[in-house]
Protein backbone atom coordinates (compact mmCIF):
# COMPACT_ATOMS: atom_id res chain seq x y z
CA UNK A 1 0.00 0.00 0.00
CA UNK A 2 2.53 2.22 0.70
CA UNK A 3 4.08 1.79 -2.99
CA UNK A 4 0.90 2.77 -3.95
CA UNK A 5 1.08 6.25 -2.26
CA UNK A 6 4.48 6.99 -3.52
CA UNK A 7 3.22 5.82 -6.75
CA UNK A 8 0.20 8.42 -6.63
CA UNK A 9 2.26 11.30 -4.90
CA UNK A 10 4.76 11.08 -8.65
CA UNK A 11 1.77 10.80 -10.82
CA UNK A 12 0.12 14.36 -8.67
CA UNK A 13 4.39 15.71 -9.52
CA UNK A 14 3.67 14.48 -12.96
CA UNK A 15 0.38 16.03 -13.50
CA UNK A 16 2.22 19.19 -12.19
CA UNK A 17 4.72 19.40 -14.91
CA UNK A 18 2.37 18.20 -17.57
CA UNK A 19 0.37 21.28 -16.70
CA UNK A 20 3.74 23.81 -16.74
CA UNK A 21 5.17 22.36 -19.84
CA UNK A 22 1.35 23.01 -21.46
CA UNK A 23 1.52 26.95 -20.59
CA UNK A 24 5.44 26.63 -22.08
CA UNK A 25 4.37 25.30 -25.17
CA UNK A 26 1.51 28.33 -25.96
CA UNK A 27 3.83 30.60 -25.24
CA UNK A 28 6.33 29.18 -27.85
CA UNK A 29 3.11 28.97 -30.28
CA UNK A 30 2.95 32.92 -29.35
CA UNK A 31 6.77 33.54 -29.17
CA UNK A 32 7.25 32.27 -32.86
CA UNK A 33 4.24 34.20 -34.08
CA UNK A 34 5.76 37.43 -32.11
CA UNK A 35 8.66 36.58 -33.95
CA UNK A 36 8.08 36.49 -37.43
CA UNK A 37 5.93 40.01 -37.29
CA UNK A 38 8.54 41.12 -35.65
CA UNK A 39 11.40 40.45 -38.18
CA UNK A 40 8.82 41.46 -40.38
CA UNK A 41 8.31 44.74 -39.65
CA UNK A 42 12.28 45.27 -39.54
CA UNK A 43 12.47 44.98 -43.28
CA UNK A 44 9.16 47.58 -43.45
CA UNK A 45 10.23 50.18 -41.33
CA UNK A 46 14.35 50.41 -42.75
CA UNK A 47 15.57 53.62 -44.42
CA UNK A 48 14.11 53.59 -47.92
CA UNK A 49 17.30 55.80 -48.89
CA UNK A 50 19.16 53.20 -50.42
CA UNK A 51 17.89 51.13 -53.52
CA UNK A 52 19.87 48.01 -52.82
CA UNK A 53 18.92 47.98 -49.23
CA UNK A 54 15.40 48.48 -50.21
CA UNK A 55 15.00 45.96 -52.79
CA UNK A 56 16.69 43.59 -50.48
CA UNK A 57 14.32 44.52 -47.46
CA UNK A 58 11.55 43.83 -50.34
CA UNK A 59 12.57 40.64 -51.24
CA UNK A 60 13.50 39.58 -47.57
CA UNK A 61 9.52 40.98 -46.73
CA UNK A 62 8.25 38.63 -49.64
CA UNK A 63 9.81 35.58 -48.10
CA UNK A 64 9.01 36.34 -44.58
CA UNK A 65 5.13 36.21 -45.55
CA UNK A 66 5.46 33.03 -46.91
CA UNK A 67 6.65 31.70 -44.31
CA UNK A 68 4.24 33.27 -42.29
CA UNK A 69 2.05 32.15 -43.83
CA UNK A 70 3.20 27.91 -43.81
CA UNK A 71 4.31 28.23 -40.42
CA UNK A 72 1.21 30.19 -38.92
CA UNK A 73 -1.02 27.65 -40.58
CA UNK A 74 1.44 24.80 -39.17
CA UNK A 75 1.13 26.66 -35.43
CA UNK A 76 -2.48 26.77 -35.77
CA UNK A 77 -2.75 23.33 -36.59
CA UNK A 78 -0.48 22.08 -33.51
CA UNK A 79 -2.57 24.57 -31.34
CA UNK A 80 -5.86 22.85 -32.20
CA UNK A 81 -4.61 19.45 -32.13
CA UNK A 82 -2.57 19.16 -29.04
CA UNK A 83 -3.53 17.42 -26.42
CA UNK A 84 -1.86 18.32 -23.24
CA UNK A 85 -5.00 19.14 -20.33
CA UNK A 86 -6.54 15.37 -21.67
CA UNK A 87 -4.14 12.67 -20.80
CA UNK A 88 -4.65 8.47 -19.79
CA UNK A 89 -3.01 6.49 -17.14
CA UNK A 90 -3.52 2.73 -16.78
CA UNK A 91 -3.25 1.18 -13.47
CA UNK A 92 -2.91 -2.39 -13.14
CA UNK A 93 -1.40 -4.96 -10.72
CA UNK A 94 -2.83 -7.45 -8.33
CA UNK A 95 -5.62 -7.58 -6.42
CA UNK A 96 -5.94 -5.66 -3.28
CA UNK A 97 -2.46 -3.34 -3.70
CA UNK A 98 -4.38 -0.01 -3.85
CA UNK A 99 -5.45 0.56 -7.58
CA UNK A 100 -9.22 1.86 -6.98
CA UNK A 101 -7.78 3.78 -4.03
CA UNK A 102 -4.96 5.36 -5.94
CA UNK A 103 -7.74 5.99 -9.07
CA UNK A 104 -10.58 8.14 -5.87
CA UNK A 105 -7.64 9.94 -4.63
CA UNK A 106 -6.65 11.29 -7.91
CA UNK A 107 -10.25 12.20 -9.10
CA UNK A 108 -10.68 13.95 -5.51
CA UNK A 109 -7.24 15.73 -6.07
CA UNK A 110 -8.40 17.08 -9.39
CA UNK A 111 -11.74 18.08 -8.31
CA UNK A 112 -13.77 15.64 -10.63
CA UNK A 113 -17.25 16.50 -10.73
CA UNK A 114 -18.55 13.40 -9.54
CA UNK A 115 -16.69 13.81 -6.34
CA UNK A 116 -17.12 17.21 -5.69
CA UNK A 117 -21.14 16.79 -5.35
Amino acid sequence: MARAWGFAFFLLKCTRKIRIEACKMKNIYLGVEKGIKDLQNIFKNTDDRDEKLKQFNQEALEVFQKLEFKSLKELESLKNNEEWENFTIAFYGETGVGKSTLIECLRMFFKEQSKVD
